[in-house]
């Protein structure tokens, strides 16, 4: 009995854990490709890449607790400055969200105990 609680306190501290990973872990994805327009299952209008089309794109994955920044580019993507640019704007612009985010939370936070 005792080994089976253990395993679903285990179980439950796991989901936790990478709960705040996630939490913790801003991913900023660019991705250019030919796209065509069509509808789902429920009629909503998406982008769908083309079949066989090429993709260039950059990734860039921050750690928020340790300030860890990774960047992966594809080659085209860095031979095109439009890309980068729109990749770096979406950075920064994620980056001003999350801070902004932090702060609404900390005033919430100090809301509740004054």
């Amino acid at each position: 009995m005792a080994s089976g609680i253990q395993t679903n306190v285990n179980t439950a501290l796991a989901s936790v854990g990478k709960a705040l990973n996630e939490l913790l872990t801003l991913r900023i994805q660019t991705v250019v490709t030919a796209m065509t327009i069509a509808q789902d299952a429920d009629g909503n209008w998406v982008l769908q890449p083309e079949t066989g089309a090429t993709a260039e794109g950059a990734t860039t994955t921050i750690r928020l607790e340790q300030g860890d920044v990774q960047n992966f580019f594809s080659t085209a993507a860095i031979d095109n400055p439009k890309v980068m640019e729109i990749h770096a704007e979406q950075v920064k612009l994620s980056r001003q969200i999350v801070a902004d985010n932090l702060k609404a939370v900390a005033d919430l936070a100090k809301s509740l105990t004054d």
